[in-house]
Order: C-alpha cells, then sequence, then structure tokens
C-alpha cells in the first residue's frame, strides 16, 4: 500500500504539495515507475497540469538514465499545452548525458530555443 493509500485510510487528504514532494522522491532515487504513479494520483486531483511538476517526472527518468522516457513526458507536456522551459532543457540534457548519449546533449543544445 503506497503511502497516498495510507494518508488517506488514516483520514487523512494530501494536498498538491504532499503529492509533489512524494514525486520528487521517486524522482531523487530514480524510479520512473514510482513517480508516475504519483504523478497519475495528483493528475486526478488537479486536471491542471503543471511545468514543475512535469520537470520532476521527466527527471525522475533522467536520474534512471532513460532518456527515452524523459522524452516521452516532454511530448506529453507539449500535447497537454505545457511550454518547457530551461529547466526542462537542463533536465533532458542530464538524462541524455546519464544515458551515455553526447550526440543527443549536442542535437539539444541546437535545438535550446524551443525552450
Amino acid at each position: 500500500q503506497g503511502v497516498v493509500q495510507r494518508l488517506e485510510a488514516a483520514g487523512l487528504q494530501p494536498n498538491m504539495q504532499t503529492y509533489d514532494t512524494l514525486l520528487n522522491a521517486y524522482a531523487v532515487r530514480g524510479d520512473p515507475a514510482g513517480a508516475e504513479a504519483v504523478f497519475r494520483q495528483r493528475q486526478a486531483k488537479d486536471r491542471q497540469p503543471f511545468l514543475l511538476t512535469y520537470n520532476t517526472l521527466m527527471n525522475a527518468y533522467g536520474e534512471a538514465g532513460d532518456a527515452s522516457g524523459a522524452e516521452a513526458v516532454l511530448e506529453r507536456m507539449r500535447r497537454d499545452n505545457v511550454a518547457p522551459d530551461i529547466m526542462t532543457l537542463g533536465t533532458l540534457l542530464h538524462a541524455h548525458a546519464e544515458a551515455g548519449e553526447p550526440e543527443a546533449v549536442e542535437g539539444l543544445l541546437l535545438r535550446c530555443s524551443e525552450f
């Protein structure tokens, strides 16, 4: 049973900050599956997508060395009309560096005007 479920079972209602803190914990640990679960729970409570939330989710993939997962989050952001920023670029650069993809890092730097 996850943290959110245990809080709710105890009669506590997690707020957006609770979800963001949990999402960051999974991201720092490099656990995209855990981060995705919290992201979905957060989105179910608050339909408005937030840039920071997407960047944190992207970071979970980056910490796991999954650059394609991080790129998929970028595509989700665009689909949800969330404009990437310079932090998004940094997170993608980190993901490709962790994945050992220097050519992708160079390509992102050439596309940095998108951010």
